[in-house]
């Protein structure tokens, strides 16, 4: 069916991906186009909120170099992604990935819902203050 990619909070600090039945490699990288369309629109860390509950894993896209994609494409700036419901094929990419690219560990976790994503979030936003304080 496809990917929407929208703002999640009208202060445009979360972007949520939704990936809904079976999606292409296509679909995927026009979804990172509008992210990075959407991230490169502010001056701010942009958090992300994927979420797979509705999706199938996507057997035509190589994980690993959609990752390498992403990595290239968007750029983290001190932020990190949540995967809501993402199935095992997506799981063990993001392990592996993990272990190749060290930046990953920390800014990629995963939730059950999209409310624990932003409770998740929440947590990051607050801890970063804490420590944007201290220094």
């Amino acid at each position: 069916m496809g990917i929407t990619v929208k703002w999640d909070d009208d202060s445009q600090t979360i972007i949520y991906i939704q990936c809904i039945g079976e999606w292409t490699e296509q679909e995927g990288l026009r979804a990172v186009d509008e992210i990075a369309r959407l991230i490169d629109s502010v001056a701010h860390p942009v958090y992300g909120i994927n979420d797979f509950r509705d999706s199938e894993a996507p057997l035509s896209v190589n994980g690993l170099k959609f990752v390498q994609i992403l990595r290239k494409r968007i750029p983290l700036r001190d932020s990190l992604i949540v995967m809501v419901g993402a199935q095992p094929f997506v799981v063990r990419v993001m392990d592996i990935a993990k272990r190749i690219y060290k930046d990953i560990p920390g800014r990629m976790l995963f939730a059950q819902t999209p409310e624990e994503a932003r409770a998740l979030i929440a947590q990051h936003q607050t801890a970063k203050k804490e420590l944007d304080k201290q220094a």
